[in-house]
């Protein structure tokens, strides 16, 4: 089985919205539960409904073997499996049964009634259910399906086979579909132009090479990240897109979204993207582009962003000024000269290290929490003002002080291979990360941070520090940290 995190949103509100005809309608069917296995299952109502009298369901060895009712035979751990029934006394409508270790599940009988059959997190490797016509949501993610034939199955609005084995679907008779999502199988191509309805697309970890979602005139959401050998995907026309997900694509160098106005989340990271036109993208509030190979970023249109992350690329320049509403914004790793975020009044992370910047101005920037600029050659940095900092980072940097002093929110501070001879951390009683080796720290100084640290409260917190002769009071302090459940590395 795929040990990937197994978390599914249920669609029984739903399924019951579709019996029931409309979302301010309350659903009039029976609700049973079977429990198994026993010599005799008991049924239980939990509406107040009569108890039914025509269904007595029997088991053997854990195989759900006969009975008046629909019988539904099942292959695996069933201890605490339990099947749910809409409808009348005879009428199976709805099938839950995920997470049960089954190998095996024949529907093939419910040629009518089967709506709704979740078979989710499972060791079942074929499943039939060519007789099941009615059949509106299927969700057999997370089971060794080889092969699936939906053809059948006309009805469906709701298909999820993610985690399986499948090489390849067929969804061409499906034309109901809303949502479609085959996420990691082994699939090389998919046709998804006779879905007018699709909203939701899920295809990534495959082996796809080119996807066209053009006639896909409703399509919100498309995931399609981490399939190596992609090289293009068409959502031109496709006007309604919200969200694309496609990192992790490293064959796709371009991409074409200028048709999709309303796109508000963007993440094409780890790409082999050498440049990106977002300018008819107004709505974007969230890029991630970080590991590409752009030149060049123009964000001057996208006034409504939030986040930016362009980190790893070759971008010369930046110019963020017209995004006044940015939150976050990483460019490290370019070879930017300057950067201007005086302008960026909300921005809560900037991340500028790894950069060719020789001066950084945060003064306007009040209310940042995380600031990182290390390696780069900027030699002076003054966070006085942003006393909301938790997080700041300046290793590999040509700064030789540092005032700290007002930060008292600062938990994790980063100094490491500078050339400081002390540090003031009196005022910062929250830090519980602290790496400040290879400096040229004095005798005093490495003693007044042991000091400072042990007057704290704080407990399994992280020291590095050179200590290259014995300090007395530091020795004392450093058994109290210690006490305390503190990593202290002396190099």
């Amino acid at each position: 089985m795929n040990s990937k995190t197994k978390n599914k949103m249920s669609n029984l509100n739903f399924f019951r919205v579709l019996q029931s005809g409309g979302v301010n309608e309350v659903p009039t069917q029976k609700y049973y539960t079977i429990n198994t296995p026993k010599s005799t299952d008991t049924i239980s109502s939990f509406w107040s409904t009569p108890l039914p009298t025509n269904i007595n369901w029997t088991t053997t060895g854990g195989l759900i073997s006969s009975g008046t009712g629909n019988i539904i035979p099942m292959t695996g751990n069933t201890g605490d499996a339990f099947i749910t029934m809409y409808g009348d006394a005879t009428s199976t409508t709805s099938i839950r049964q995920y997470s049960k270790e089954l190998t095996a599940i024949d529907v093939t009988n419910l040629t009518s009634d089967l709506g709704y059959l979740n078979i989710y997190n499972n060791d079942i490797s074929t499943l039939d259910i060519s007789s099941n016509t009615s059949l509106i949501i299927l969700d057999s993610s997370y089971n060794q399906l080889t092969s699936l034939d939906v053809s059948n199955n006309t009805a469906l609005t709701h298909l999820d086979c993610n985690y399986n084995q499948l090489t390849s679907i067929d969804v061409s008779n499906n034309t109901l579909l809303y949502q479609l999502t085959v996420y990691d199988n082994a699939l090389t191509s998919i046709d998804v132009s006779n879905q007018p309805d699709l909203e939701i697309l899920a295809v990534g970890i495959n082996n796809l090479t080119t996807l066209d979602c053009s006639d896909n005139n409703l399509l919100r959401t498309l995931n399609i990240r981490d399939n190596p050998n992609l090289t293009s995907y068409d959502v031109t026309s496709v006007t309604t897109l919200t969200n694309i997900v496609g990192g992790e694509c490293s064959s796709l160098s371009s991409i074409d979204i200028s048709d999709n106005i309303n796109l508000t989340y963007l993440n094409h990271q780890y790409c082999n993207l050498s440049s990106i036109d977002v300018s008819n993208n107004t709505a974007l509030e969230f890029i991630s582009v970080t590991n590409n190979s752009l030149t060049s970023i123009d964000v001057s249109n996208n006034t409504a962003l939030l986040s930016l992350n362009c980190s790893d690329n070759s971008l010369t320049s930046l110019d963020v000024d017209s995004n006044t509403a940015l939150e976050l914004l990483n460019c490290q790793g370019n070879s930017i000269t300057s950067l201007d975020v005086s302008n960026n009044t909300s921005l809560e992370d900037l991340f500028c290290g790894y950069t060719s910047l020789t001066s950084i101005d945060v003064s306007d920037n009040t209310a940042l929490t995380a600031l990182g600029i290390s390696n780069t050659a900027i030699s002076s940095i003054n966070i006085n003002v942003n006393t909301s900092l938790t997080y700041l980072s300046v290793t590999s940097t040509s700064v030789t002080s540092l005032n700290i002093s007002n930060n008292t929110s600062l938990r994790e501070l980063y100094m490491q291979n500078n050339s400081f001879t002390s540090i003031d951390i009196s005022n910062n009683p929250l830090i519980f990360k602290l790496s400040c080796e290879n400096n040229n720290l004095s005798t005093t100084a490495i003693d007044n941070i042991f000091s400072d640290l042990a007057a704290g409260s704080i407990s399994n917190g992280v020291l590095r520090i050179d200590v290259g002769r014995s300090i007395p009071g530091s020795d004392a302090d450093k058994s109290t940290l210690v006490g305390r459940g503190w990593n202290i590395t002396e190099l």
